[in-house]
C-alpha cells in the first residue's frame, strides 16, 4: 500500500536494437529519488550516440549530479509550503545545472579525456506537495496531468535545425560562458496541481507524442501527448495503487515487449510518477 500523501515515481530503460547490433551499451540512464516530506527528484539523461563516454555522461548526471545540485539549490524551500516563481526556478535550474556540467567537466579531466566525450541530454523534474518544477537541456519529451485528467506537453525540445530533428545540445556543450548564454538553452516551468508527469528520452517519445509534421520554418512539431496512452497509464497504477517497483516492472515490460518499441533503433527511456490523492 502507497502512503496517500507522497509521490510515487518509478522508471525504466530498454536498449535499442541498433546498440545490441552494434554492441554498444545503452546510453540513456534514469533516477528517481525521494527526498522526503512529498519532495524528491526524477531525471532522464540520454547519451548522445556520436560521443564515446555518453553513457557514463549519462549516468553520472542523472544519478549523481542533478540529485545532488537541485536538492541542496532547493533545501531553503523545503520548509516555505509554497512552490518557487518562476523566476527562482529558473535561476535555481541554471545553478543546479552548471554544477553538473562542471563537476562532468572535472571528472573528464580527472580520466585525461575531452569533456565532449561524455555528450548528453537531461530532463529534471522536481515533484512537490503543491506540483511539479520541470528543467531541462537538450530534446527528449515531460508532460503532466492536470487535475481535469487532461495531459499537457511541459517543456519544449531543443532542437536549431528544422531540416534535421536529431541535432539537438547537449550538457556538455559550450554554452555556460555567462548567463545570458545558458538562458538560451535552458527549459523551465513551474506547474501547479499536477495530479502526475511523465518524461522520456527522445527513442520513447514517436510512440506516446504527436511529433510531426514539423513546422520547415522553426522546426517545432506538435509536441501533444498521447491522451489515452498517459490516461491508460494512471488509470491502471491508480486502480491498483502501484508502488515504485510495480511502476518500474510495468514500464520495463512494456519497453521491451511491447511489439512496436521493442524493434526501435533507439534507447528508450519512460519515468511515470503519480500523486495518490489528488491534491
Amino acid at each position: 500500500m502507497v502512503n496517500q500523501s507522497d509521490w510515487v515515481v518509478g522508471g525504466a530503460s530498454s536498449i535499442g536494437c541498433r546498440h545490441v547490433e552494434e554492441n554498444k551499451p545503452i546510453e540513456d540512464n534514469c533516477y528517481c529519488e525521494s527526498w522526503g516530506n512529498g519532495w524528491g527528484i526524477a531525471v532522464v539523461s540520454d547519451g548522445a550516440g556520436s560521443r564515446e563516454k555518453s553513457a557514463i555522461g549519462s549516468r553520472l548526471v542523472s544519478h549523481l549530479y542533478a540529485p545532488r545540485f537541485f536538492k541542496n539549490n532547493l533545501k531553503p524551500l523545503f520548509d516555505t509550503f509554497v512552490l518557487p516563481s518562476s523566476t527562482q526556478w529558473q535561476k535555481i535550474s541554471l545553478r543546479s545545472l552548471y554544477e553538473c556540467a562542471y563537476m562532468l567537466n572535472y571528472y573528464s579531466t580527472e580520466q585525461n579525456d575531452n569533456v565532449n566525450l561524455y555528450g548528453c541530454t537531461v530532463i529534471v523534474m522536481v515533484y512537490t506537495p503543491w506540483g511539479i518544477l520541470c528543467s531541462h537541456i537538450g530534446d527528449g519529451r515531460a508532460c503532466y496531468r492536470d487535475k481535469t485528467g487532461l495531459w499537457h506537453a511541459c517543456m519544449k525540445p531543443f532542437n536549431p535545425n528544422p531540416t534535421n530533428p536529431n541535432v539537438t545540445v547537449f550538457i556538455t556543450s559550450p554554452i555556460w560562458e555567462s548567463l545570458k548564454i545558458a538562458q538560451e538553452y535552458v527549459g523551465y516551468c513551474v506547474i501547479e496541481d499536477a495530479t502526475a508527469f511523465a518524461l522520456l528520452s527522445d527513442g520513447a517519445e514517436s510512440y506516446c507524442f504527436t511529433c510531426t509534421p514539423r513546422d520547415l520554418i522553426t522546426g517545432d512539431d506538435p509536441n501533444r501527448p498521447s491522451q489515452d496512452f498517459f490516461e491508460g497509464i494512471y488509470q491502471t497504477i491508480i486502480d491498483v495503487k502501484a508502488d515504485k517497483s510495480k511502476i518500474e516492472q510495468e514500464i520495463g515490460d512494456y519497453l521491451i515487449n511491447n511489439p512496436r518499441v521493442a524493434t526501435e533503433p533507439d534507447d528508450k527511456t519512460l519515468v511515470f510518477g503519480y500523486f495518490p490523492q489528488e491534491n
